[in-house]
Parts: C-alpha cells; structure tokens; sequence
C-alpha cells in the first residue's frame, strides 16, 4: 500500500472525525424520530453516510483526478448532515422526523423527488436544503480544482446522483415488498440486515476507490495466499456459526471477512504504519457490531 503509506494519520483522523459526527447525528435523530431498532440502527446509520461519502471521493477521483489522499479532508464537512435536524427545530419546532428512503416503484414521484431536491416530499423537505448546499458546494468545489465549468456540472450531478439513486433509493430489504425493489430471503432483523447491506456498499466502494493500492498490497506472493487463507477461515467461522441463514445472509459474511482478512494481514506483514494499524482496528471493531448484533439477536 504505497500510495497509503504515511497517510495512515490522516485517514484515521478523518475517519473518526466522521465517526463521531455521524454518532452525534444519530443521537440528535432519535431525540425527534421514534426508531423502532435503535441498537442495529445505529451502524445502519454510520455506514449509509460513510457509503456516500466515499462514493463522493470515487467521484472527486475519476472526474477531478484526486486521489483521496487529497481529498480526505472532506470528512471534515461532514457536519453538514445536521443541517435537516436544524431545519427541523427551525421550522417544525422540533415535531417527529420520520425521514424515508425513496422508492422507485412509483417513477414519476420518484423523479419529481430526485429533480426537486425532495422539496415536494412531505417527509424528506427537511433534507432539501442541505441536497442543494451539497451539490452546490461540489461544483464549486470541482471548479476551483478543475477551472472546468463542465466537468464541475457533471462532478456534482454525478456525486448528486450517486446519493440519490444508490444510497437514497431502497434498491435492495426485506420485508417490505411494497416499498423496496428486491425483497431477499433472511433470517435477519430488518434494521440488522440494513446494517449488514450498507456495511457491504461501504467496504465494496473503499474497494473500488483504493484498487490499485489493494492489488499492490497483495501482488506479493506470500501476502496473497496469507489473505485468502485468513478469509477463508473467518468466512468458514461465520458460516459454521449462523443459525438458518438464507443465501443472502452468507453473502453479506464475504465483506466483514474480507476486511478482517486485510487487517490480519497489514499487522503481519507491515512494519510501522501504526495509524493505518488502528484505523483498521477501529474499523474491524466498529464493524464487529453488526455481526454481535446478529449472533445475539439483540
């Protein structure tokens, strides 16, 4: 991991940085929302917003050409999320909030949704305001990098677009047939399966945003059949220890192995490097949360 190396610092303050907003914008949340799961929400919440923000830097690397070692501070404009809560109490004096994934089962509201900034959305008009900060601050922020007015048009719709249609739309959940797209088969409570499917895009995104790290990282022989050894052994744990699992519930094992896997492996093979060291550990640890969560069914 070259290109990682001696960013390891940066990553992990940013990470927690996140962390902790992302925490506190649960709690504020469930002050104004009756969350019917709070314990398995939680990491549900963490991971839908660690997903978006990665898809922005997928964004900010293939159209601005910046490799997240320069953007990493974006994490720390991650307080905007507060904005709807603030909204809330501004303007709702401080009702319920019930905020709800779109569905794109009914098109032309879906669309009037994703073309209006959910100004029109009964439930969602407190996220509006902070969609159209968003966007905008990414066009300038993509045009002061790009001096391009075209290509800061497309970063932003791009990275708008990516929050609505793959995180903001419920593609993919269980037991709700009316609302979702696909309705796997599970075993898992709904916000614990949620939790599982956002932990999955975020590892998948991080994936694709440091390929070429990864495929460096485990081009070496030795550290190449150390990994697939490490994975295959937790993965085979995990699934030696579910109890009536579905075909969707195995597959949702393959990213929490695979992180497990890759932690294993930078501690054994890499010297120094401490901060990347306990970036990973606090992810691996956060991340364990989900699968207690499903063992102990709580």
């Amino acid at each position: 991991m070259q290109v990682i190396k001696n960013n390891g610092a940066k990553y992990l303050c940013a990470y927690l940085f996140f962390l902790c907003v992302t925490t506190g914008r649960f709690f504020l949340e469930a002050h104004y929302a009756r969350f019917a799961d709070p314990k398995n929400l939680i990491f549900h919440h963490h991971y839908w917003f660690l997903f978006v923000f990665i898809l922005f830097l997928i964004n900010f690397k293939y159209f601005l050409g910046m490799h997240p070692s320069r953007s990493w501070w974006v994490a720390f404009c991650s307080p905007v999320i507060f904005l709807p809560l603030i909204y809330n109490m501004a303007f709702r004096a401080g009702g319920v909030v019930k905020f709800n994934y779109l569905s794109a089962k009914d098109l032309p509201v879906y669309i009037k949704d994703i073309s209006t900034f959910m100004i029109f959305s009964e439930k969602n008009r407190p996220i509006a305001f902070e969609l159209m900060i968003i966007t905008f601050s990414i066009f300038l922020f993509s045009y002061f990098i790009s001096k391009k007015p075209l290509r800061s048009v497309l970063c932003a719709f791009s990275c708008y677009l990516s929050l609505m249609v793959l995180a903001g739309t419920v593609i993919i959940a269980p037991h709700k047939p009316d609302f979702t797209l696909f309705v796997p088969e599970t075993a898992l409570k709904l916000q614990n399966f949620m939790s599982f499917l956002y932990f999955s895009a975020s590892t998948a995104a991080v994936t694709i945003l440091f390929a070429s790290e990864i495929f460096e990282f485990l081009k070496d022989r030795k550290k190449a059949v150390f990994f697939i050894a490490v994975f295959t052994v937790f993965f085979a744990l995990l699934q030696a220890a579910m109890v009536d699992p579905s075909t969707a519930d195995r597959i949702l094992m393959i990213p929490h192995s695979f992180l497990f896997a890759i932690f294993i492996t930078l501690l054994v093979f890499v010297k120094g490097e401490y901060a990347l060291k306990v970036l990973f550990l606090v992810q691996t640890v956060f991340s364990s949360g989900i699968l207690f969560r499903m063992f102990f069914r709580t």
